[in-house]
């Protein structure tokens, strides 16, 4: 008879947090090794919470990749971001909440994040200061940053918050390895959720193909139209030798989508084969691509309009 105990497993789920642009994405790709989550050099680029799956021998760690968290209006896009923001928080009930932050920023622009954390203090918290190889260049960024990361932790002191403090270069590749097995400590035991090892997310495929060709309207656009699009995916259809997919891009006034479509269909060429490139790396199949643009006035902002483009403010 073998005596030796089988070693439980452990299942948790950990909120990944933080202002816009601060390298939450970019840190959530690296810790499934794979470009998930868009990472452009705009901010909020992310709308909605995504799931990622990290599996190994101890268990599964379900880490959510959130919008940042700004000071939005009541209604439109920017408040929807900030809701699913904070109910990563509320309504997910992490195991843990990974707070990232970065080099020389003020205290107030932490107050959207210290509100929702100051109404789930019980919940424990990594204080994880990224992009440190930019700090260990510039002595001025270094001492405001000991400034700022003292105040912040004298407020999360006086919340009541219980956190442990990290730092980290996502860019850099350096330190991330501790920080998971810190991670660890925290999640409980429990089954594993999702059984499929090779799953990375509980998004289907259409999803991030949509992800990926709105991803190209950041990098291909002006600051103004990305944050005016949206992608949806109006036809998937898998043959034996290629993907065949026809998706809309939404843009709010005509003048956005002549932008789109440029001189003679030149962008919205350029933008096709862009997308089409990266689709392909990620399905690892050839894809035949068809954009068209579509007006729907003012969707960012309409109310009704959200929810029936699936984002719902509560």
């Amino acid at each position: 008879m073998n005596d030796q105990k089988v070693k439980e497993t452990q299942s948790g789920v950990v909120s990944v947090i933080g202002r816009p642009n601060v390298g939450k994405s970019s840190l959530f790709n690296l810790i499934l090794k794979e470009d998930l989550s868009i990472v452009t050099e705009k901010a909020q680029t992310t709308r909605d919470n995504l799931k990622g799956l990290y599996n190994t021998k101890r268990g599964q760690i379900i880490f959510l990749d959130t919008p940042g968290f700004h000071h939005a209006k009541e209604h439109g896009i920017n408040a929807f971001m900030v809701q699913k923001a904070s109910q990563a928080i509320q309504e997910e009930k992490p195991d843990l909440i990974w707070y990232l932050i970065e080099p020389s920023r003020r205290l107030e622009r932490q107050a959207p994040i210290l509100k929702v954390l100051e109404k789930n203090c019980k919940t424990p918290v990594f204080l994880i200061l990224n992009k440190i190889d930019l700090v260990e260049k510039d002595e001025n960024l270094r001492k405001n940053t000991e400034v700022f990361v003292s105040e912040l932790k004298e407020k999360l002191t006086s919340m009541q918050v219980k956190f442990k403090e990290f730092s980290l270069s996502v860019n850099k590749k350096i330190g991330l390895q501790r920080i998971l097995d810190a991670t660890w400590n925290f999640i409980p035991p429990g089954p594993i959720y999702y059984m499929d090892q090779e799953q990375l997310s509980d998004q289907p495929v259409k999803f991030f193909v949509a992800e990926k060709i709105r991803k190209t309207l950041f990098l291909e656009l002006s600051d103004e139209i990305p944050y005016s699009s949206l992608v949806q995916i109006e036809n998937f259809h898998e043959k034996p030798t290629i993907t065949v997919i026809d998706a809309s891009i939404i843009v709010e006034r005509p003048s956005q989508k002549g932008i789109v479509i440029g001189d003679k269909g030149k962008m919205i060429k350029l933008i096709g084969q862009s997308a089409r490139r990266d689709i392909e790396l990620f399905l690892n199949k050839k894809v035949f691509l068809n954009l068209n643009v579509r007006v729907i006035k003012n969707w960012t902002k309409d109310e009704q309009t959200l929810k029936r483009l699936g984002y719902s403010l509560n």
